[in-house]
């Protein structure tokens, strides 16, 4: 019998678990990039752990989630690959954060699983003791885990009792890597996802998700240096300008940070050229997958049925129309409804009508065909009330600057609490407003307005920057109240009143970042039935 052992182990769990940061204390150095954005690892990683005479290898996998692009199903099937190629499973779960369906999906899935599976709660240092217990109750119920692990990936506690205990579950038989080998990866990949992380960390609050970083040229001096070029793509020319910053300062910092981190992982000098591009369907290029090691192909026929906000109708021949929705988990949509175009679909296909949908299409990138059934048709509730029904439009508007076939599960919840206080012009106005701030937060340009620019101070906020978007005190206004938005009481407490004006001040600030950041120059001015709500409130005014 061999002395040594050696085994594949599949790390797996939904996006933000804290797999890589585990990984990472595991192997005892950085393997996989870790940022706060979900998904951020978009392909199996492995990094290699000696205990005694085991060898474990972690397959780092991309967080499991309801997949929505092409991008999505390939990463998803990368991560259920790696399940299918190991010996052991541990699946990855925040302790503090409750079952939600993603976690459930996983769960439904490992129990066709023949492997054994272990359950370890990461960032147990964020829970108290009584409430952990109850934790591992439940999901022990919920799951026939062969063992459970309480850990904090980030602290240590309980790396050491994890390992053990896994290096004894090892299969015997010889080491597949070097003992003093950490990972096997590429150094051109390892070099794209170092710059990849550094540029998640330092835009993370206006860098949008849709970008990648492939490392073109590769070349070792005679000095011993290494000269490594790498291409940015980008979807849209404002982010290439987000990713630059003012002057190229962004691009430097990054390149500068990843130049070191690089140097260190390398053990050499580095001369690192970033080179940012706009590639506009890079999600769909086979080659980008292939770069990535991903199934291109992972997209198998898609078919689903959810409650939907219809935003647009358009014609499509003789009877049917291309009809626009957006939906909680599946995100904006677009197919064809046959008989869309006939008069008894057009009252249920009005902008704003609650009704529900059911798409499929053979491929993914297809447009689909899209059965309508009726829901609730608030574009009629308001038909008397000119301003509203305008405001519907506005909000139908809007929402078309979404990325398709995304989820924003938070922005859908936002606009079925808007919906549901149509009834109240002096209720929905304000949460007309917080509905254009929840729009800019989830497509990247979110405003913070959680303290002072200038003093740090969250207090007596009045005002925001128009360049920064971040609150500023009365005090440190000032000097430049002219050049400052209004920021209205109401969009820092719930319980504070909105007369016509705080709603027209919040629409003024709203309406200038929602052009300038989102807009921009890819998409010109706000939408058409944007200005004319706003033109009709200042004309009618807020009710008080």
């Amino acid at each position: 019998m061999s002395e040594t052992s050696c085994g594949f182990v599949a790390v797996i769990g939904p996006p933000n678990a804290g797999k890589s940061t585990l990984s990472n204390a595991l192997v005892g150095q950085k393997v996989s990039i870790v940022t706060q954005k979900a998904q951020t690892t978009r392909m199996r990683l492995r990094a290699v752990v000696m205990h005694q005479a085991a060898q474990i290898i972690l397959v780092d996998t991309p967080g499991i989630f309801a997949p929505k692009q092409r991008l999505d199903r390939a990463m998803v099937n990368e991560a259920w690959q790696g399940v299918e190629d190991a010996d052991m499973i541990l699946l990855v779960l925040d302790a503090a954060r409750p079952l939600d369906a993603e976690s459930e999906a996983i769960l439904d899935n490992l129990e066709n699983t023949t492997k054994p599976v272990a359950l370890v709660l990461n960032k147990v240092d964020t829970l108290a003791k009584e409430d952990l217990l109850a934790r591992v109750h439940e999901l022990n119920l919920r799951a026939n885990f062969t063992d459970t692990f309480l850990v904090s990936a980030l602290t240590g506690d309980g790396l050491d009792v994890l390992i053990g205990s896994v290096a004894q579950n090892m299969p015997a038989g010889p080491w597949h890597y070097p003992e003093d080998q950490a990972a096997d990866v590429p150094s051109a990949l390892l070099a794209a996802e170092i710059t990849r992380e550094k540029m998640f960390l330092r835009l993370h609050q206006e860098l949008p998700y849709a970008l990648t970083v492939e490392t073109d040229k590769w070349k070792r001096g005679k000095d011993g240096s290494i000269r490594i070029e790498q291409t940015v793509f980008v979807a849209r020319d404002s982010q290439k300008a987000i990713v630059l910053g003012k002057g190229g300062q962004s691009i430097k910092e990054i390149g500068a940070q990843s130049r070191l981190e690089l140097e260190e992982a390398f053990g050499c000098r580095v001369h690192l050229f970033i080179f940012v591009k706009v590639r506009k369907n890079w999600q769909e290029d086979p080659e980008r997958y292939r770069v990535l090691g991903l199934d291109y192909g992972a997209c198998p026929m898609e078919v689903w049925t959810a409650e939907a906000v219809i935003l647009d109708r358009r014609a499509h021949g003789e009877s049917s129309a291309i009809v626009d929705f957006f939906t909680r988990d599946h995100g904006r949509y677009g197919g064809l409804v046959r008989g869309g175009n006939a008069r008894r679909l057009k009252p249920v296909l009005q902008p704003g009508n609650m009704v529900q949908a059911s798409w499929r299409a053979r491929l993914s990138e297809h447009l689909g065909v899209a059965t309508i059934d009726p829901g609730r048709a608030y574009a009629a509730e308001v038909l008397t009330d000119q301003l509203l029904l305008g405001g519907l439009s506005a909000m139908c508007g809007l929402l078309k600057v979404v990325p398709e076939r995304q989820a924003y599960p938070r922005l859908f919840d936002t606009i079925m609490v808007l919906l549901e206080a149509l009834d109240s012009r002096q209720v929905w106005l304000p949460l007309f407003v917080r509905f254009e701030l929840a729009l800019l937060e989830e497509v990247g340009f979110g405003l913070d307005l959680s303290s002072c620019a200038a003093t740090g101070v969250s207090e007596d906020l009045t005002h925001v920057s128009p360049r920064s978007g971040r609150a500023v005190s009365r005090v440190a206004a000032e000097p430049y109240i002219d050049r400052m938005f209004v920021l209205p009481a109401f969009l820092l407490s719930a319980d504070a009143p909105a007369n016509g004006t705080d709603v027209l001040d919040g629409l003024e600030l709203t309406g200038h970042f929602l052009e300038r950041r989102v807009y921009g120059a890819d998409m010109g001015e706000l939408p058409a039935a944007r200005q004319r709500f706003v033109e009709a409130l200042k004309r009618k005014g807020v009710p008080a």
